[in-house]
């Protein structure tokens, strides 16, 4: 079969695309066929820069947190809400605190994780609409101290978006979990730092692990309606795409639970929490005689705003490589005032 150059097959592939941007659609009427011209999407490549506005006031910034003390975490005056609280699980916290005097938050969860229907501790605020939010975070031991890494597997803090499911233990129903996430932390190997990055849908969970510091470590999540950026920034370096995601589950500016995850030593639960409804379910007594978590972290800032608006392009185009990751990077941080990003 002879070869189709890439150029030729990408044309045809957008001449298809704008064929099917015009069907017809019969819509039933008394004793009468009329047919309605809809249109559904139009394919516009993006030109040679990626033009841009600044974001609409900033109307996000008060749900961040310097973690400075002065108020409490959750509940009454506080503006964070813990996932297991709001529905009714079990906690899967063993410490949950504000170092006031360091301005971090200090977080160290019992044996869990997050993946496929497993749950862990999460931290969340609801945010509708494209955001912006970025995370200063260390993944430090706890039996070996502040500046070592964790010891037991797959051992990691960051940063999670999830569509909100309103589910109980009484209600819980397999294949229902839907988010993504940036971490940073060990996984595979003890006291190896690595990122980790994922993606679940319908509980369906796949993940990608990349070399890290033992340090702190920036770690950040873009909103373009369906579209999701996720990036990682080690010190004194600039801004890295760890991956591009285009998630039409998704709801085009449905509101999300955004925040901190943290869990540790997930692959060590005991075979009666191997079930996920058991795992998650499981009594914080009970939890906290299993495994071997071996996780503080700590939270310098999270720092939420809304992110630039893209003008000209749908923004599925930004997971096409033909969008370069400079690119990417001045429409995200190039462009506050309104300008054209470079390709």
């Amino acid at each position: 079969m002879p070869h189709t150059p890439p150029p030729v097959r990408a044309a045809a592939a957008l001449a298809a695309a704008a064929a099917l941007a015009l069907l017809p659609v019969v819509a039933p009427a008394q004793g009468a066929r009329r047919v309605v011209t809809v249109a559904l999407y139009t394919p516009t490549p993006p030109g040679p820069t990626l033009a841009c506005a600044a974001p609409p006031a900033d109307d996000l910034s008060h749900l961040g947190d310097e973690f400075a003390g002065g108020a409490p975490l959750v509940g009454a005056g506080g503006r964070w809400k813990w996932f297991h609280e709001e529905n009714g699980w079990p906690s899967m916290v063993r410490r949950a605190e504000i170092d006031a005097r360091a301005g971090q938050l200090v977080l160290e969860p019992a044996q869990s994780g997050w993946f496929a229907d497993y749950h862990a501790p999460f931290l969340y605020q609801t945010i509708a609409g494209d955001f912006d939010v970025t995370a200063r975070v260390r993944a430090t031991s706890v039996a070996a101290g502040d500046t070592a890494m964790p010891r037991a597997l797959w051992s990691l803090v960051g940063l999670m978006a999830r569509v909100p499911r309103p589910v109980t233990p009484q209600t819980w129903q397999p294949r229902g979990e839907n988010w993504l996430f940036v971490t940073t932390g060990t996984a595979e190997a003890p006291g190896v730092p690595v990122f980790e990055t994922k993606s679940t849908v319908n509980s369906g969970s796949n993940l990608k692990l990349r070399p890290a510091r033992a340090d702190w470590m920036e770690l950040r999540v873009v909103r373009l309606r369906e579209v999701f950026v996720l990036l990682t920034r080690m010190p004194g370096e600039g801004w890295r795409v760890r991956e591009r995601l285009l998630r039409r589950d998704v709801p085009w500016g449905g509101p999300l639970q955004v925040g901190l995850v943290a869990y540790s030593d997930g692959t060590n639960a005991p075979p009666e929490h191997r079930d996920p409804l058991a795992h998650n379910a499981a009594p914080a007594a009970e939890r906290a005689a299993v495994g071997n978590p071996d996780l503080r972290a700590r939270v310098d800032w999270v720092r939420v705003r809304r992110p630039p608006v893209l003008q000209g392009v749908a923004p599925d185009w930004l997971v096409d490589h033909e969008v370069s990751e400079a690119a990417l990077l001045a429409f995200l941080d190039g462009c506050r005032g309104g300008a054209a990003a470079g390709r």
